[in-house]
């Protein structure tokens, strides 16, 4: 699946970010969260903040473990963006990708699902991640385990089996 989020949007809608954190540090824990999530889901996600008012003339794309974070150009909202790029992504129908949207806004929301996207919106979004990630570290074992046949001499190994054979 592809998840596209608005992330000013984002920001706006979830507790985390109501305290007292300043701009930077919300879109920095975010990234955090979000590059947390898409190592547990295995999505690929992509996060626009929207540069409209600022001083960019470029578009600034980077990748930060694992996620693709946008920040528009100049006069480029991060709506425009997503639009584009769920009707580029949705267009192409040699391949069948999943795409969501996760934004609060409700025309957004319409144009996207307009173009072949489904919307989430963010709380729902919050909640998604909130479930992958509990889910996901109570996949994880404690520590790594090691196959013993590997390890232990073959008469062990032996013995082993059928001490587990008789319980």
């Amino acid at each position: 699946m592809t998840l596209i989020i608005d992330g000013y949007n984002v920001i706006g809608a979830w507790p985390e970010f109501q305290s007292s954190l300043n701009l930077q540090e919300s879109r920095e824990r975010l990234i955090e969260i979000l590059c947390d999530y898409a190592g547990y889901s295995g999505d690929t996600v992509i996060l626009v903040f929207d540069a409209y008012a600022g001083d960019n003339p470029r578009r600034a794309i980077e990748k930060v473990a694992g996620i693709e974070i946008v920040y528009t150009k100049i006069g480029e909202t991060a709506d425009h963006y997503i639009e584009r790029l769920v009707n580029d992504i949705c267009r192409n129908l040699t391949r069948q990708i999943e795409v969501r949207v996760a934004t609060s806004d409700a025309i957004e929301q319409s144009i996207v699902m307009g173009r072949g996207a489904a919307r989430i919106s963010s709380p729902e979004l919050r909640q998604m991640v909130m479930q992958t990630r509990e889910t996901g570290r109570r996949r994880q074992p404690a520590q790594p385990k090691t196959a013993l046949h590997g390890v232990l001499p073959q008469d062990v190994l032996g013995k082993l089996e059928k001490l587990r054979r008789k319980m």
